[in-house]
């Protein structure tokens, strides 16, 4: 009887075991799982934040107007960094870059006669590409 007893205990003892082992996995899971609810909340927070300083500010996007620039050709080189400057930040507007690529053009030969229909190549090769934002 105290054999019987001792291995009813001993299974007893190990179904225990087992389920401490899956208790405590799940502890861990959801000890992850609130830590990960905590950081989103702090995002949220942060985000919620911002959106007020943006609006304290007058920041919504809606309130913007966006002039999308794009340049491409070839140019001179006065001509080329005058559009390039035109291209910056002003009282009126914010420019926002996006792409700026300037490649030289080759020269024909000098001594090469010029075609009537061809016009002249200019010295750079200038692609501009951004946007103007400002105030409605």
């Amino acid at each position: 009887m105290a054999a019987y007893a001792f291995l009813a205990a001993y299974a007893y003892y190990g179904m225990q075991q087992e389920q401490l082992a899956a208790r405590t996995m799940r502890l861990s899971m959801m000890t992850q799982r609130q830590r990960e609810l905590l950081r989103q909340r702090e995002v949220l927070e942060q985000v919620r934040q911002f959106n007020d300083s943006i609006n304290a500010f007058k920041l919504d996007r809606r309130d913007w107007l966006f002039y999308d620039v794009n340049v491409q050709g070839d140019f001179n080189y006065e001509a080329a960094q005058q559009i390039i400057q035109q291209c910056s930040d002003s009282e009126l507007a914010y420019y926002w870059p996006i792409s700026l690529e300037v490649k030289s053009v080759d020269k024909p030969d000098k001594g090469a006669p010029a075609t009537p229909g061809h016009t002249p190549r200019g010295d750079v090769q200038l692609t501009v590409k951004g946007q103007f934002v400002a105030r409605r």
